[in-house]
């Protein structure tokens, strides 16, 4: 079977949890080493960056956060990060951006939204390149311990201003959304949901309204339903969770993240034809995500489809030839569909390709082909 194949995915912990407080426990040449040997580590590109960055080597920390972020479209960190680097490089993007040379404005209409894509890409991202963004970060209520990682202290210091300075419902309230970002850490699912509800609620009347969402946060409304739609799936309401996922579609149809979500719940109930269609949906609206074609192959497989499968896989290593996980679930169905040469030819390039720190695709690979030569 292949219904663990998504979970293989997952590496173990490695130094993308180090974020950019220039105290990087590794030289540049440590940490170029690194990148050379992983060299399709998005992980090990994004931690360069920081290196270079703390150099002060602005442009090479931009190629190596973009080079993370061609390497695994779903790695946050990268996309916070590099808002972060541009925006403490010129920080009168801040105050009066027009002084600026035109190239630099340019440069910050393009990363400005890579905070939305962080935050949706992992709303439980580490959102300390924040304070390099914006130093004053520090001075909002709870907010300084959000950035330090201390949840329970965020979440003490947010629940009380929220009980002496209530939410109004004329305007987004951030507060509510880093308090339920902290609840969330703290598994405090049920405070999260009513957090991101209120959230939801204020949101769709001031679009109907049309005087806008304001706030300090660039999120939108398809976003605070995603959140809200997440959290109800933890709390087992799935049926509630389906209806905010196709409302966050509805506001904005890229959300490809809402299609994966709806994927897994179709999964879950065995209900292939939906997980399909929604692999496939995710696929369409984000063509340049090579992990949604991996995701894909493998629902493919698991719904008793593996020469499709074969189809998509084999399309995901010929647009990327550096996808590992393709190469990787290529391999198993090909041993699924007694393609002996081939699953060997895939595993071969899945342990080349694939970064040390993802240790259990390494070792299936070897076993899958210790197998293939008895």
């Amino acid at each position: 079977m292949i219904r663990v194949l998504l979970a293989l995915m997952a590496a173990a912990p490695g130094l993308a949890a180090q974020i950019p407080d220039f105290d990087l426990p590794f030289t540049v040449p440590q940490l170029e080493s690194t990148a050379v040997h992983d060299s399709n580590d998005a992980a090990a590109h994004y931690n360069l960056a920081l290196g270079y960055w703390q150099r002060e080597r602005f442009d090479d920390a931009e190629a190596q956060f973009r080079l993370a972020m061609r390497l695994d479209a779903d790695f946050a960190p990268s996309y916070l990060g590099l808002f972060a680097m541009v925006h403490q490089h010129w920080p009168d993007l801040w105050t009066d951006p027009r002084q600026l040379p035109p190239d630099v404005r340019k440069k910050a209409d393009e990363v400005d939204p890579m905070v939305r894509q962080a935050f949706v890409t992992d709303p439980m991202l580490d959102l300390a390149p924040l304070e390099v963004a914006e130093p004053w970060v520090r001075f909002w209520p709870g907010f300084r311990d959000l950035l330090d990682g201390d949840y329970a202290s965020a979440y003490a210091i947010l629940s009380r201003e929220l009980q002496r300075y209530p939410p109004r419902d004329s305007t987004i309230d951030d507060r509510l959304l880093w308090h339920g970002i902290a609840a969330e850490h703290l598994h405090l699912d049920s405070i999260a949901r009513i957090d991101f509800q209120h959230l939801v609620d204020v949101a769709q009347s001031l679009e109907r309204s049309t005087r806008g969402l304001g706030g300090r946060v660039p999120l939108r409304t398809a976003d605070f339903e995603y959140l809200l739609a997440r959290t109800l799936v933890r709390l087992g309401k799935t049926p509630e969770a389906v209806r905010y996922f196709h409302e966050a579609l509805t506001a904005d149809a890229g959300l490809y993240a809402a299609h994966s979500r709806l994927a897994e719940i179709a999964e879950a109930g065995e209900d292939w034809d939906d997980a399909i269609a929604e692999r496939r949906a995710a696929v369409d609206v984000s063509p340049g995500n090579g992990r949604l074609l991996v995701y894909l192959g493998a629902t493919l497989a698991n719904a008793g489809r593996p020469s499709e499968a074969e189809t998509v896989l084999r399309q995901a290593v010929s647009e990327d030839s550096r996808n590992f996980r393709a190469e990787y679930v290529l391999g198993v169905v090909e041993m699924k569909l007694g393609k002996q040469g081939e699953a060997r030819a895939a595993l071969t390039a899945a342990l080349a390709l694939t970064p040390s720190r993802f240790a259990t695709i390494l070792e299936d690979s070897k076993r899958r082909l210790q197998t293939l030569a008895q």
